[in-house]
């Protein structure tokens, strides 16, 4: 049985915007992912013996989502997943599983993940904090808001919303998402190496991320969500 979580370990208000700013309610389920700091991609036995099998869960509600945090933050990693998914998965045996690529139905969300690179001190995360500025720039001369921000501990998300996109009807909307990430990542590419920061590469519909909120128990730094509302930009 989980702990119960210290309070420090995360701020219940960035949880709160961060699940709202989803939109996934009336729209689907939101797949949790629950990691333990010690797991280990394809060690079985080493798993099993410790008991750290990362823990699938599905929600639809706010609090579900708080009752987690409390449970498990700062033992193990909250993640969920940016894209609703239409159903509780299952495996053939009825346990629960998380999604694949091709369970994503419908694209409503977009994330561009800068880290800074090496050492994170108040000063690179300050001079981070202005080149923002000119990627708001970048998306409003093609007519795109200002994405919304969270801070990570080592760097910045850019979160974009839009009107739901059912993947059946754009089926290459994976290679468009690619595109227009490319298509900033050129534009800045020498403020990203000015500032020795790089650009997550990962753009799956079936995007992970960690709760905004919440911390990752090796580092402990608790990463803030800045948004109240969602607010989808047809742009």
């Amino acid at each position: 049985v989980a702990k119960r979580a210290m309070a420090g370990s995360y701020s219940l208000s960035d949880v709160r915007r961060g699940y709202r700013w989803l939109g996934h309610q009336g729209r689907g389920v939101t797949e949790i992912a629950i990691l333990h700091p010690m797991y280990r991609a394809g060690d079985r036995d080493w798993n099993r013996t410790h008991g750290i099998w990362p823990l699938t869960q599905y929600i639809t509600t706010e609090q579900e989502l708080v009752a987690l945090v409390r449970r498990y933050a700062g033992e193990r990693m909250i993640c969920y997943g940016l894209n609703p998914r239409h159903d509780i998965l299952r495996r053939a045996n009825g346990r629960l599983r998380s999604a694949r690529e091709t369970d994503i139905t419908v694209s409503q969300s977009l994330l561009l993940d800068i880290d800074l690179e090496g050492t994170v001190t108040p000063s690179r995360l300050a001079s981070l904090t202005r080149f923002l500025r000119t990627a708001d720039e970048y998306f409003g001369s093609r007519g795109i808001d200002r994405p919304f921000r969270a801070a990570t501990g080592r760097g910045s998300h850019l979160l974009f919303a839009y009107p739901a996109i059912p993947v059946v009807e754009v089926p290459d909307i994976r290679y468009r998402l690619r595109m227009f990430k490319e298509g900033f990542v050129t534009a800045v590419r020498r403020d990203l190496s000015r500032l020795e920061a790089k650009l997550d590469s990962t753009q799956d519909l079936r995007r992970m991320v960690r709760v905004y909120g919440t911390a990752k128990p090796e580092v402990g730094v608790v990463s803030q969500f800045f948004w109240k509302e969602r607010r989808e930009d047809p742009g």
